[in-house]
């Protein structure tokens, strides 16, 4: 693997824990630890098999693994160096290049969730209106000075409000060039979601996308290219004129790289079992028969509302690059998660909400994993370690993976990204 040349991409595994040790942003009253949920009759939150898994996988996690991480959102900063993010009251900004990982707050009142860096010192947040008599929605632009040795967590700069007139609610921002931003939203509760570009100076907003149909569920847009969720189908359309290029059924999101020729898709996944989730490697073929038996008959007494089975969100990668010539859809079984986006400070890397590894869930975190690999081997129309062909993607895979024990590896898993190869994880 090629070493990054810029100072902030690297990693200190062995200080994840102490990440949100002294900020208590982290006491949100609606979390709970793994354990206080009904599905933790099981298992409770074990920080060393998470660090295991995620090490196995080449995933960086970004917060402590058992930690009260109730996250509504985040956004890295496009150098890398810095991590936005919400609790349920706040927005912060943690500096993930320094080494106590410092967290400022930001002077904003409540976020609605969408964020988006316009430049590596620039941070803009949704916020809601200033009273409740139908105001506009507003967009926070925040300056925040480059963090140094002497200032690690300097405080925010300036703080600008712009008023986004006749919207109801935003659903999601996304920094364009020349100081706009894409936002997409709606005008009132019933009307369609739609795309509109905003300048951040202030004054109307402009449809986006003459030819986009509102209605539609997720949109990214890069290189040329929009992706386009509707009814869960992802369609690539040319930006131009939006004429479709391809359609990918099974998926409820999609995102586009920032050159444009690979699409990571958003799926719920076959189901699995929510309880009862362990290594089943771990332990003898009698035990393991008598635990799952126990696991059934738990279900069974389940109130209705309390589901015995969940479907897991699992992410795809599509190279579009390679599309017609061998390419492959290819779906991720090491590590599963929501909310993906590319990670800018380094080409081929993604970052994502982790919702669990081989079908079984942990506590939400903020991932981040090297995805050049799993690329190559799409373009090539072949699974890897960690993956299946999207095509061969059943019950029967995420079951086989769920009576695993953890060291069973196989051959192909790589090492864990060294300091110098890898980008920091807050």
């Amino acid at each position: 693997m090629p070493r990054l040349l810029h100072r902030g991409l690297r990693l200190l595994p062995w200080a994840a824990a102490a990440m949100l040790s002294g900020c208590q942003c982290g006491d949100d009253p609606f979390a709970g630890r793994l354990s206080e949920n009904v599905g933790a009759s099981f298992a409770d939150c074990n920080e060393a098999r998470i660090r295991f898994l995620a090490a196995k996988h080449n995933v960086q996690l970004a917060f402590a693994p058992c930690g009260r991480n109730a996250f509504r959102s985040f956004a890295w900063s496009p150098d890398g160096l810095r991590l936005a993010f919400q609790l349920v009251l706040s927005t912060y900004v943690m500096n993930a290049d320094a080494p106590g990982r410092n967290n400022i707050t930001l002077p904003i009142p409540q976020g609605l969730g969408p964020m988006a860096w316009s430049s590596p010192t620039r941070l803009a947040v949704a916020i809601g209106p200033t009273t409740d008599d139908h105001p506009p929605i507003r967009l926070a632009i925040v300056d925040l000075p480059a963090p140094s040795v002497d200032d690690p967590a300097p405080s925010p700069g300036n703080l600008v409000t712009v008023p986004i007139q006749g919207l109801a609610r935003i659903d999601d921002l996304k920094a364009l060039d020349g100081g706009r931003f894409l936002v997409i939203g709606a005008e009132s509760d019933e009307a369609p979601r739609n795309a509109w570009t905003v300048d951040a100076g202030g004054g109307p907003r402009t449809r986006a996308l003459p030819w986009l149909t509102p209605g539609f569920d997720t949109l990214s847009w890069s290189a040329g290219h929009v992706a386009v969720s509707r009814d869960g189908t992802v369609a690539v359309h040319a930006e131009a004129d939006g004429a479709v290029e391809h359609t990918f059924p099974d998926a409820t999101r999609g995102v586009l790289s920032p050159d444009g020729t690979a699409l990571a898709l958003e799926t719920p996944g076959p189901e699995v079992g929510l309880y009862g989730q362990r290594a089943w490697g771990e332990v003898p073929e009698a035990v393991r028969e008598r635990e799952k038996r126990r696991t059934e008959a738990f279900e069974a007494r389940l109130p209705d509302h309390l589901k015995g089975r969940v479907r897991p969100p699992m992410i795809s990668l599509v190279p579009l690059d390679a599309v017609g010539d061998g390419g492959e859809r290819l779906t991720a079984t090491a590590f599963m998660g929501d909310g993906f986006s590319w990670y800018s400070a380094a080409e081929g890397w993604g970052t994502f909400f982790l919702w669990g590894f081989e079908g079984r869930q942990v506590k939400r975190n903020v991932a981040l994993v090297d995805l050049r690999t799993h690329l190559d081997a799409a373009r090539e129309g072949r699974a890897r370690y960690g993956t299946v062909l999207h095509a061969d993607l059943d019950a029967d895979a995420l079951a086989d993976l769920q009576e695993d024990g953890p060291d069973d590896a196989g051959s192909t898993v790589t090492a864990e990204p060294t300091p110098s190869e890898a980008p920091a994880a807050p």
